[in-house]
């Protein structure tokens, strides 16, 4: 009888060890297929920041790259971020601030705003009516949505009036406050390559794999 238990007992013991290789082995498989896909859709020298807030996730937060190499005090520089909500209600971006610049723009759709603010040399007609200045507008984040920003078309966000010159490589901490999220302040560095960044990933739509 007791050598029939042992027996048991050592098949068991061994049909465990086995199992436990298998799922390791399982394991090992997913995680590098999981490396080789997520690889798959990095870009090269990417030095975009990350934070989340509640449920929503920043991602791929930077300074775009300056077209000539720094920005200078006074100039305008954009920023690219991706913002994702796992929530089932929208939330609003309701402003971005930081202390690197004298404000923040932030518009629906591209508002042509240029890195070196335009200078006037010739004064403009009396009783001439000047140009609107773009106003910053709150952002909606759908639920369970993506939105991107500082793509060629889409929502846009830009420092403007830089406090101090920037390089690729620095840091500027910055504010981003959501209407039911809160506030989450980012360490955001001055994208170090020029390529053109990869389109935005995308989500899969809620309750389908």
């Amino acid at each position: 009888m007791s050598r029939s238990i042992r027996t048991a007992r050592k098949a068991g013991a061994t049909a465990l060890g086995a199992a436990a290789l298998s799922v390791a082995a399982l394991l090992a498989t997913g995680c590098s297929a999981g490396q080789t896909a997520q690889t798959a859709n990095e870009r090269p020298a990417v030095e975009g920041n990350f934070a989340d807030v509640g449920p929503i996730a920043l991602r791929n937060v930077l300074v775009a790259y300056p077209p000539m190499g720094q920005y200078q005090a006074g100039q305008n520089a954009p920023l690219q971020f991706d913002v994702a909500s796992s929530s089932l209600t929208s939330d609003v971006l309701v402003s971005i601030h930081t202390d690197a610049a004298a404000s923040v723009l932030v518009t629906p759709q591209p508002a042509g705003i240029p890195v070196e603010p335009p200078i006037t040399l010739i004064p403009p007609p009396a009783g001439a009516t000047p140009s609107p200045e773009p106003v910053s507008q709150q952002i909606t984040v759908p639920p369970g949505g993506l939105v991107s920003f500082g793509r060629d078309s889409g929502p846009q966000a830009v420092l403007i009036n830089l406090s101090a010159s920037l390089i690729p490589g620095q840091n500027v901490s910055v504010t981003f406050t959501f209407a039911q999220a809160g506030s989450v302040t980012v360490v955001v560095p001055v994208s170090a390559s020029a390529a053109v960044p990869l389109p935005s990933p995308t989500l899969p739509v809620t309750g389908q794999s």
